[in-house]
């Protein structure tokens, strides 16, 4: 018999010795999700199957969460069955083949602000804590769309020879991203200082047990600064960490060849 529970524990702590928190956070927070809707007499893993399966979607949609969310956890289930598989603790089965664990496509069209808004929004006079928020978004852009948690956790030895590389912590076997290192980036990073190996103050104390927390805080900080400078200076669009990745492309895909080359 495989107890869930005592799995995810030493899932978790595999997670963490690699450095992988943010991957870790969430595999915990499904984790609770899941031993919620098993209750006080939870099912061993080699009982898991498809009505098992069907019955954690129902269960999920019954506490009022969205299809996406809903698809979330059930992509999580799917993980650590995976895991599980792999380690030899049960036999593989096709036990998801009754419910939709991949999120149903965005219809609305995302929309960004405007070019001449990304440019005035780099000519403001912010205060310091909008003035980081508008840094750690710009940041982001030019890296392509960097999420928050890897620029949390970008290192200064991370930059070498004009390149930035680094690997990613929000999902597991990413490949390094190297991407050039350009002025604007270099600008920005110029003005942050640290007596830590990071490369922005988002992590203040390194080998603190609350990483997660700490980069937590400062990214609503963030959310709610890029918020109110888009409402304060009446942008079309407010800007935001989640949205860049999304812009770069879009800007990409609207520059012609002789203004990249």
């Amino acid at each position: 018999m495989t107890d869930f529970a005592t799995f995810v524990n030493i899932i978790i702590d595999e997670l963490t010795k690699e450095g992988r928190k943010h991957t870790a956070e969430t595999r915990k927070y499904s984790a609770n999700r899941l031993l919620m809707f098993m209750g006080d007499k939870p099912t061993p893993m080699d009982k898991w199957d498809d009505l098992f399966v069907l019955d954690y979607e129902t269960w999920l949609k019954t506490q009022g969460l969205s299809a996406s969310t809903t698809a979330f956890y059930l992509s999580q289930l799917c993980a650590f069955y995976k895991q599980a598989v792999k380690k030899g603790k049960i036999q593989e089965h096709d036990i998801f083949r009754l419910v939709n664990k991949t999120p149903a496509p965005k219809l609305a069209a995302q929309q960004f602000p405007s070019i001449a808004e990304l440019r005035y929004l780099q000519t403001l006079n912010l205060n310091k804590s909008q003035d980081f928020a508008r840094d750690m978004f710009l940041f982001s852009l030019y890296a392509r769309g960097m999420n928050y948690v890897d620029m949390a956790y970008l290192k200064k030895s991370n930059v070498k020879d004009g390149m930035l590389t680094y690997i990613s912590h929000t999902s597991d076997n990413n490949p390094a991203v190297t991407i050039k290192w350009d002025k604007a980036m270099q600008q920005i990073a110029d003005k942050y200082t640290s007596d830590t190996e990071y490369m922005f103050p988002i992590i203040t104390k390194e080998g603190n047990a609350d990483e997660t927390e700490q980069i937590k805080r400062s990214r609503h900080n963030v959310v709610y600064n890029l918020r109110s400078i888009g409402k304060q200076y009446k942008f079309s669009v407010s800007p935001t960490i989640a949205m860049t990745k999304g812009l770069w492309r879009k800007i990409m895909d609207e520059v012609s060849v002789s203004e990249v080359i």
